[in-house]
């Protein structure tokens, strides 16, 4: 058995395009991303039906909220 590794891409548009972080998520797609006003916390709604917590500075993942019963479709706003 192995694993899927994929990559969540995030973008900073202004003022010349870059990607501002690349982070590696098991999930086989990704539905929704929010990031937080302070630009810090990234928060994504994947297929797997968790919401993933990162931490953009650091690439890295904080915390995932797992096991939601329904399709996560999209995450509110702040």
């Amino acid at each position: 058995m192995f694993m899927l590794i994929v990559s969540l891409f995030v973008h900073h548009l202004q003022p010349t395009p870059r990607v501002k972080a690349e982070l590696a998520s098991t999930a086989a797609a990704c539905y929704a991303l929010a990031i937080s006003p302070d630009s810090k916390v990234c928060f994504s709604c994947c297929s797997d039906g968790n919401i993933a917590v990162w931490d953009l500075h650091n690439q890295t993942l904080v915390r995932c909220l797992q096991y939601h019963t329904t399709l996560l479709s999209h995450i509110l706003r702040f």
